[in-house]
């Protein structure tokens, strides 16, 4: 949501996504972020999908981060309503359903005015409010309240609520930090609803723009106005 608020080009469906080949440091972290997220469903007792090629190094690293998350989350177990589950919220209606998670098939087929996504972790607070968690294992520096707040849409649509708290969880190798949470009420998840329609809604005539945005864009390495900026 983030990239697609400041250029939505990257997100039609006619529009090359042409991955460039990340390092083999990216690599790891991405391949450590999987391996912490299927740790933690599998503890709360989801299925995932079988991995292959698995390296040794990035498991190591995984379990260290899974256990880090799960000390703040098993405290916390009785009031997990789910994890990793799949939805689609579909802006023209309003309304959200469970759907594929991301990595599975047909994850990415969608039709126009749907936004596929998938919550990590949602739960009751101690005082009941819903609360979305979003599971991070990268740099703090990198991420955007963009994301939560379309997860906290379609959480309040999936489960009929008008108030949502969500938060970025942070598992590191010796602490997992309590999320800075951010609460939304009625008005302000209408709001951010509205936001999302507007995106959905420009897709089809969207025109590249040239960003600070543009690095985490799949679409860059075919975008022209990536090249000719860069050129």
């Amino acid at each position: 949501m983030s990239v697609a608020l400041c250029c939505t080009h990257g997100f039609k469906p006619d529009t090359p996504q042409l991955r460039e080949e990340p390092s083999p440091t990216a690599l790891a972290a991405r391949e450590t972020g999987t391996h912490t997220h299927d740790m933690i469903a599998l503890d709360l007792g989801v299925e995932t999908p079988k991995r292959e090629n698995v390296d040794p190094s990035h498991v190591a690293a995984a379990i260290a981060l899974y256990k880090s998350a799960m000390n703040w989350i098993e405290p916390r177990r009785e009031r997990v309503l789910s994890a990793e589950v799949g939805m689609r919220y579909d802006a023209a209606t309003d309304r959200a359903v469970v759907g594929p998670r991301r990595g599975e098939p047909g994850y990415q087929d969608v039709e126009a005015m749907i936004l596929p996504g998938t919550l990590d972790l949602v739960l009751r607070g101690a005082d009941g409010v819903l609360e979305v968690v979003d599971v991070k294992t990268g740099k703090k520096a990198y991420e955007t309240p963009w994301q939560l707040y379309a997860q906290a849409v379609a959480a309040s649509r999936l489960y009929a609520e008008k108030i949502v708290r969500v938060g970025y969880l942070y598992p590191r190798k010796t602490k997992c930090d309590e999320p800075e949470w951010e609460t939304l009420d009625e008005d302000r998840l209408d709001e951010e609803a509205g936001r999302i329609s507007k995106v959905l809604r420009r897709l089809p005539m969207a025109e590249p723009e040239r960003g600070d945005w543009c690095f985490r864009c799949d679409a860059r390495a075919a975008c022209p106005k990536w090249q000719i900026d860069a050129a």
